[in-house]
């Protein structure tokens, strides 16, 4: 991001508009992400309008656990590739030196710029991420700078279209604290045989569909009046037809396309996102006021 000073000091006034939209300069700004998985990072934040920044180091700490996430051992891990053997100490010598040196530097930074280009590459990051984003229905950039919740908001106010509805733009201010699934603690020890465990597939979501849980559903009992209501037990609720839809038209392509040799791209435009199964419990409990 330095780069982005640079010119300001060598009086190049056009280079700030990065962007494509006329007159707006791109100015870097201090952020801070923090979250469980990512914890608490320092970052640089730079507008180019009408561009979408795919900062593969974000997209590494967002989805992959790894011991180290510097280039060089991110390369290895993926690519059995490392960078050029070039200390930082003596690049400045390297230029100044011969032909041979800048040789070796020029191979340095050339092999920098080509390894994350692999990365992405490697791990389809560019056409899951787009498969992601037209699942949901949320802009590229709101994956790599927003949360979960946005992601289940989006896709209700899809459905709710669909059916003629309006979500409600409520402000819902509350601090109680809400518990997640009950994790029964391992009895810790060696063990010589192997240990078979059981987990709930799509539990959240399995639960809401029984029970047809949803905002549509949810009635205050202090302004229901006995005489004046009346009990559908037919009737599929936005939240519920929803995850039905996604999760059931997700396992039928699924097993149509595993003979494709492109299995591991075109995949994640069919499997439901991650934010209804994993983040759908937080998501109700926050409010849509709430969504990030």
């Amino acid at each position: 991001m330095l780069f982005c000073l640079k010119p300001r000091s060598t009086l190049v006034r056009d280079f700030i508009y990065l962007g494509r939209i006329k007159n707006v300069a791109s100015v870097l700004k201090d952020s801070m992400i923090q979250s469980r998985q990512m914890g608490k990072r320092e970052n640089k934040v730079l507008n180019i309008e009408g561009r979408v920044q795919f900062d593969l180091l974000q997209i590494l700490l967002r989805d992959y656990k790894l011991r180290s996430y510097t280039l060089n051992s991110v390369s290895f891990h993926f690519l059995q590739e490392q960078k050029e053997d070039v200390q930082h100490s003596i690049i400045t010598d390297l230029q100044n030196g011969n032909e041979q040196t800048r040789r070796r530097l020029a191979v340095y930074c050339l092999k920098d710029a080509i390894l994350p280009l692999r990365l992405l590459e490697k791990l389809m990051c560019f056409i899951n991420y787009m498969e992601m984003a037209r699942v949901t229905g949320v802009p590229l950039s709101f994956l790599l700078s927003r949360g979960q919740q946005i992601k289940v908001v989006s896709q209700l106010l899809r459905k709710a279209k669909e059916q003629d509805l309006l979500l409600p733009a409520q402000k819902i201010e509350t601090g109680d604290e809400y518990e997640g699934a009950t994790v029964i603690e391992p009895n810790k020890g060696y063990y010589d045989i192997p240990i078979a465990t059981l987990d709930f597939a799509s539990l959240y979501p399995s639960i809401m569909m029984a029970h047809n849980l949803c905002y549509t559903s949810l009635l205050n009992t202090s302004i229901i009046k006995k005489e004046e209501f009346e009990i559908c037990w037919d009737a599929a609720e936005l939240l519920t037809t929803a995850f039905h839809s996604s999760l059931s038209s997700a396992f039928r392509k699924v097993s149509q396309l595993k003979s494709c040799p492109f299995f591991d791209v075109v995949i994640p435009a069919f499997l439901p996102p991650p934010s209804p199964s994993a983040s759908i419990y937080g998501t109700l409990h926050d409010g849509l006021g709430k969504a990030r």
